[in-house]
């Protein structure tokens, strides 16, 4: 009977494991996708669609090696950061702007509950290298950066937002994919900037 009663709670335990982990593919897919089947070539060609479809756009992010070109949302207030999330890349208030002095810090979604294009805009910003580029436009204006570094922080590390010298850019994502246990931070500097 204590056989029969084990077999059972394993067999329910196993059912519910499996189940979690189903929904977990269902709901961070679009994520999973783009790590897994991440091609640098067959992303650059995606990013000439997506800038394509962008151009008209004053303020957006565009990384040629992942694909990406969307809008950025500038001087995001805490409260609204979440609501704004699902609509573009967002920019920390209290942090520079692109082009001045300091670390201008933009975050976006690696996955969430959602299945738009910002739900998991930074979902491969893990396989960015150092001397990738990222471009970022201000009211047109447009702002070369090149990757330098790429860490694992914890979500409460605030460190990530300091300025310094120098013209900085920080992406910001939640880590691993689907949780929000930790940040991956990707730094980039000021590599040239020119006038469209």
């Amino acid at each position: 009977m204590k056989n029969k009663n084990f077999l059972k709670f394993f067999s329910v335990i196993i059912f519910v494991i499996i189940l979690t982990g189903i929904g977990y593919l269902m709901l961070n897919f679009p994520g999973i996708k783009k790590n897994f089947f991440y091609d640098r070539g067959k992303n650059l060609a995606i990013f000439q669609q997506e800038s394509e479809k962008t151009k008209s756009e004053p303020n957006r992010i565009e990384i040629p090696a992942l694909g990406i070109s969307g809008k950025v949302t500038y001087k995001v207030k805490k409260l609204e950061e979440n609501k704004t999330l699902s609509k573009s890349v967002i920019h920390l208030d209290g942090t520079a702007l692109p082009g001045e002095e300091g670390n201008a810090v933009l975050t976006g979604h690696s996955s969430s509950l959602g299945w738009s294009y910002y739900d998991s805009i930074f979902a491969a910003l893990n396989k960015l290298g150092n001397g990738d580029e990222v471009y970022v436009y201000r009211n047109n204006e447009k702002f070369i950066y090149s990757i330098i570094e790429k860490r694992i922080v914890s979500s409460d590390d605030v460190s990530v937002l300091s300025q310094g010298s120098g013209e900085k850019l920080t992406l910001i994502t939640c880590w691993p994919l689907g949780t929000d246990f930790r940040r991956l931070i990707v730094t980039a500097e000021s590599r040239d900037s020119d006038h469209n």
